[in-house]
């Protein structure tokens, strides 16, 4: 057969294929005739990457009638470029009156070029006749291949569009029994790439959705992400999913659980890495009171966190902070708790609180006289010094001192020191002040030291006659003193005047106030 001026026209399941095809050799102008295609269009099965390929062949204006060989390559460009995929030969193809039909597959590319993913692609053909007869011969020039009308919703940058109110405008259906199979899948080689992107346009207050998931599954899952990201020396993170909210009040992330018989779960995370976690809360503003992790519960038992660890030595709910608040609680008093622990409670470093205020008593039976010759009386009323001695102007500790040992807790701070007595009225006399004051002073002694922290004076100035038949009181306030009981002891004296210097004066208790903000 001399191979001179070969022309082909060839259709293949839903594409259009228009190859005007030479010998390199050929220098007669030829014309293309083709079949028209025949049959339905309904597919009944799963579709494969092949597809069925025919022409006709046309020599020096004749059909060709014969057993031919043919070659076909698959191109990314008119000319020169790269091949996708290999080269398919079909050998034995009969031709009948010019037609011919073959089955051709270039696969789907596997791991490496996508065959038809939108891209443009070129078929260039290779000839022999008769079959097993010399060499092939390219046939000049690659053919474009064009795609038919409804093919080009699926090229790149295609948009599938149309009105279908309550029903979905594209469904991707996977009908296999297996164990693993996908319906839809999206994937993106960009640095920062989206792989697939939905969006709800309605502008109004009703419930739209971007993604509207479903799983009929007892185990399954009706949205699942996961970051394939490995091991990297760039500090970065990647997400299985990442949700964000633009608006004041709206939410990155919505879980919810319907069943209302208990056990069901709205949002779940899970971590399987030795130091991952399940779920993570970051508030990226640096101001205001946002939240991490925020939880919140509508019922009287229930918990807005609840965390659970039933591994021994485990953290149920576990707070870090560099510098404030690893966990913070808050409650409305009276009947809330920031913090309720049902249970054993361990705490490794310092437990503290907002400053409370305590107080310490001490009545009139906790002092003793400090000079054994003190003739002193406790009635209900209080303390009385019944010594029979008129001051003399010297030392009034010696003759009306008391002493009493205070209890502080260790690490309060101590506010402020209150006397509390009574007098019958009888007017201060002449004579040193020391003998007509009473003196109360809070004292810590040392082996080594003595330290007074705290005084009362009453009256507080000398000439100050005492209020007849009543009760009083005299305080030492603004105090700013910590107590620290490792090596250091602390007791009150008590200066009170006799009744032959003063008449009947009843010292009847001392407080002390402090506050403390941890356990003593």
């Amino acid at each position: 057969m001399e191979r001179r001026g070969w022309i082909d026209y060839i259709t293949c399941a839903g594409i259009l294929l228009v190859l005007g095809l030479t010998l390199t050799a050929a220098s007669d102008q030829v014309r293309a005739e083709g079949p028209t295609i025949e049959g339905g269009t309904g597919l009944q099965a799963a579709v494969g990457t092949a597809f069925t390929y025919q022409g006709r062949l046309v020599q020096n204006g004749s059909p060709v009638t014969g057993i031919c060989d043919f070659q076909f390559s698959l191109w990314d460009f008119a000319s020169g470029s790269t091949q996708v995929g290999s080269t398919l030969t079909s050998t034995g193809i009969p031709v009948n009156d010019g037609f011919f039909m073959v089955t051709l597959d270039f696969g789907d590319g596997g791991l490496g070029t996508a065959t038809f993913a939108g891209e443009a692609r070129w078929l260039a053909v290779s000839l022999r006749c008769p079959t097993g007869v010399g060499a092939y011969t390219p046939l000049a020039g690659r053919a474009a291949l064009s795609p038919t009308p409804y093919a080009l919703s699926l090229r790149p940058g295609a948009v599938i569009a149309g009105d279908k109110s309550s029903l979905t405008v594209l469904t991707a259906r996977n009908t296999t029994a297996a164990a693993f199979g996908a319906g839809f899948k999206a994937e993106t080689s960009a640095a920062q790439g989206t792989a697939l992107i939905a969006e709800a346009k309605a502008t109004g207050l009703e419930h739209s959705y971007g993604i509207y998931a479903t799983t009929a599954s007892r185990g399954g899952t009706a949205v699942y992400g996961e970051s394939k990201h490995g091991s990297s020396a760039v500090d970065n993170t990647a997400y299985g999913g990442f949700f964000k909210a633009n608006a004041s009040g709206d939410v990155g992330v919505h879980g919810e659980s319907a069943w209302s018989q208990g056990g069901g779960i709205g949002v779940e995370g899970r971590s399987n890495g030795a130091y991952g976690a399940g779920v993570s809360g970051v508030a990226a503003h640096t101001a205001g009171e946002n939240h991490g992790v925020y939880g919140e519960t509508k019922s009287p038992n229930g918990s807005g966190v609840y965390g659970k660890s039933p591994a021994s030595g485990g953290s149920g709910v576990y707070g870090y902070s560099a510098s404030g608040h690893g966990i913070h609680g808050k409650a409305n008093p009276p009947d809330g708790y920031a913090l309720y622990s049902e249970g054993n409670t361990h705490i490794d470093g310092n437990l503290t609180w907002k400053p409370r205020t305590g107080y310490i008593a001490v009545s009139a039976a906790a002092f003793h006289p400090a000079d054994s010759s003190t003739d002193y009386l406790i009635t209900e009323a209080g303390l009385l010094n019944t010594r029979d001695v008129v001051c003399p102007g010297g030392d009034a500790l010696k003759d009306f001192g008391f002493v009493a040992a205070v209890n502080l807790p260790h690490g309060v701070t101590i506010t402020e020191m209150t006397l509390h007595g009574f007098n019958a009225g009888i007017p201060k006399p002449g004579g040193s002040e020391d003998c007509n004051t009473i003196i109360l002073m809070l004292i810590s002694t040392t082996p080594w030291s003595v330290s007074y922290h705290a005084q009362i004076r009453y009256p507080a100035s000398p000439g100050m006659g005492y209020p007849g038949d009543t009760f009083f009181s005299a305080a030492d306030r603004g105090l700013s003193e910590r107590v620290n009981n490792e090596d250091i002891t602390y007791y009150l004296t008590l200066n009170l005047p006799s009744q032959a210097t003063l008449g009947e004066l009843t010292f009847h208790s001392a407080r002390i106030a402090y506050t403390y903000n941890e356990p003593y």
